[in-house]
């Protein structure tokens, strides 16, 4: 089954790669899940790793980042299991495992282990997500706002307007008001539009409204 998959073209692995992961990974199969990384082609093998990450995550207690640290991979492979393992670790190891990621992931990887750590931890603690994501860094704070109010939006739309009407002025607010007023403009067109009002950059402002009126 390995040596099938792993002959297939390149347009054609990735999906049978992800079922075949994510068959292994519901039945907590970390060995299966390391031979089929082996196998995997270069666009199939970080979703793999990242259920291989998932899975580690359930299963160490304590020892994640160390049991990822341990796979016979390179620092990039591990960064796309470590992504994974963001998605199940339990709260008290996140953060060591994202500071991980961010250390030797690719910027691909990077983003997406900010958006893993951010829907986590809002999950489990949504004053301690808010907190991170107004602390962090300049390079990471565009993903951070726009996995934070992407999550908020569905659970508590007047509390995640609230939080962005009360943000200082700037780059920042905007990408926040953008990324809500998109959200909304999918269930209340109008209302999305007129809330669109609160981005300052009169570029990026009008911008989002010419593409609403595109579509």
């Amino acid at each position: 089954m390995f040596l099938w998959a792993s002959q297939l073209p390149d347009q054609a692995a990735p999906p049978v790669f992800f079922n075949l992961a994510s068959r292994y990974a519901a039945h907590g199969n970390v060995g299966s899940l390391q031979r089929l990384a082996a196998y995997a082609s270069d666009t199939a093998r970080g979703m793999v790793l990242e259920e291989l990450g998932k899975v580690v995550g359930k299963q160490e207690d304590g020892k994640t980042l160390e049991s990822i640290r341990s796979l016979p991979a390179t620092p990039a492979e591990q960064a796309h299991a470590l992504v994974g393992a963001l998605r199940s670790a339990p709260a008290a190891q996140l953060q060591p495992i994202l500071q991980a990621v961010l250390s030797t992931g690719d910027d691909a990887t990077k983003i997406a282990a900010v958006r893993a750590y951010v829907n986590h931890v809002f999950t489990t603690d949504r004053r301690q997500a808010v907190g991170w994501v107004e602390s962090a860094s300049p390079e990471m704070r565009p993903t951070a706002i726009r996995s934070l109010v992407a999550r908020w939006f569905p659970v508590d739309t007047k509390a995640a307007w609230l939080w962005i009407k009360a943000q200082p002025h700037g780059s920042d607010r905007d990408l926040a008001v953008s990324v809500y007023v998109e959200a909304l403009w999918k269930t209340d067109p109008t209302l999305a539009e007129a809330l669109a009002s609160e981005i300052d950059d009169e570029g990026t402002r009008n911008q989002l409204l010419s593409s609403f009126r595109e579509r």
